[in-house]
C-alpha cells in the first residue's frame, strides 16, 4: 500500500499555531480514515473536516501517504512508551503476563480504526508488516525472558505473540451483543485462555474419526443437484473464479471490477446482471 519515503515538505521549526494545525490535520485524517478507509479517503475531505484549505495542508504534509506514515509512527511510539512503563521483574509471572495483555488489549481498542486501515493492505505491505512486528517484538522478548527464568515451558513465541494480537483485535470488534463483558473481564479471559490452553480444565474427547492431517472438501459455489447449470449460473461461477485469482494477486481493496471481468471474459454490463457491486461480489464469494 505505502512505502516510506523522504518528505520534501519544508523542515523548519513550527510555531505553536503551526504545531496545533499539524496535529489537527492528523486528528482529522484519523477520523476520515476510520470512517471511509484509506483508499476511499481524500485530502479534500481531510481539509474540509479540519477547516483549512488544501494549500494549507501542503504546507505541512507532502501527500496522504505521509499523513498515514506519521500516524503509524505516532501510534507505534505511544505503544513503545507504554511498554517501557511495564515492570520486567517483580511479582508473579501471572501478574506480569496479565499487565502485558492489558496493555495490548487497551492499545488495540484505542487504535481499532488504525488496525482497520492496516487491514486494507492485505497484511503484505511494508508498513503493515513493520507495525505488527513492532508490537509482536515486545511479546517475543517477554516470552523468551520468562522461558529463561523457568516460569513457562518452551514455546513458539512468534505464534503466541501474533495469536494474542489477533485475539485482542477480535475482542475489539463491535459484535452487537446485548450482553457485553467489561474490558477488565476480557483481559482476565484472554490471560486465562492463554495460560490454560483452549482445552481448559476438561479433557477433550477426540472424535473416533478425527484426523489432524485430513481436510474437508471445499463446498461448491452452487448447490449440488442433478440439473445442468444454466448459462447464467456458469457466468456467475466464472466471475467468482476470476475474482479469486484477482483478489489473490491484487488484494481485495485494490481489485477492480474491470480486471475481474477481463479475467472472466465477460463484459462489465454482464457483471452487474449478477452482482450489484464489488461488495456484493465479495459477500457472495465469502459465502
Amino acid at each position: 500500500m505505502i512505502e516510506k519515503t523522504k518528505s520534501s515538505t519544508l523542515r523548519r521549526a513550527l510555531t505553536p499555531k503551526g504545531k496545533a494545525t499539524r496535529a489537527a490535520i492528523l486528528d482529522s485524517a484519523h477520523e476520515v480514515f476510520k470512517e471511509m478507509g484509506y483508499y476511499s479517503s481524500s485530502i479534500s475531505e481531510i481539509t474540509r473536516r479540519c477547516g483549512i484549505s488544501m494549500g494549507n495542508f501542503y504546507q505541512y504534509f507532502k501527500n496522504k501517504e505521509q499523513v498515514f506514515l506519521e500516524l503509524n509512527d505516532l501510534i507505534i511510539t505511544r505503544f513503545l512508551g507504554q511498554v517501557e512503563s511495564l515492570p520486567s521483574e517483580g511479582g508473579s509471572f501471572e501478574e506480569r503476563f496479565r499487565k502485558s495483555i492489558q496493555l495490548l488489549y487497551e492499545h488495540t481498542r484505542e487504535n481499532y480504526a488504525f488496525h482497520r486501515i492496516l487491514g486494507e493492505s492485505e497484511l503484505i505491505d511494508r508498513v503493515t508488516i513493520s507495525y505488527y512486528e513492532t508490537v509482536a517484538r515486545y511479546f517475543l522478548n517477554f516470552f523468551r525472558q520468562e522461558t529463561q527464568l523457568g516460569n513457562i515451558r518452551s514455546l513458539d513465541p512468534d505464534m503466541v505473540a501474533y495469536g494474542l494480537i489477533g485475539i485482542c483485535y477480535f475482542h475489539s470488534l463491535d459484535w452487537g451483543e446485548e450482553e457485553r463483558i467489561s474490558p477488565f473481564q476480557a483481559v482476565d479471559l484472554i490471560s486465562d485462555l492463554t495460560m490454560r490452553g483452549i482445552a481448559g480444565p476438561t479433557t477433550w474427547k477426540r472424535p473416533p474419526d478425527w484426523n489432524l492431517l485430513s481436510r474437508p472438501e471445499p463446498l461448491p459455489i452452487h448447490p449440488l443437484n442433478d440439473e445442468p447449470l444454466t448459462k447464467g449460473e456458469k457466468t456467475r461461477q466464472a466471475i467468482f473464479r476470476a475474482a479469486e485469482k484477482v483478489f489473490g494477486q491484487c488484494g481485495v481493496n485494490r481489485a477492480n471490477i474491470a480486471e475481474i471481468t477481463r479475467e472472466a471474459g465477460v463484459a462489465q454490463g454482464t457483471f452487474y446482471v449478477h452482482f450489484g457491486s464489488k461488495r456484493d461480489l465479495i459477500e457472495g464469494f465469502v459465502k
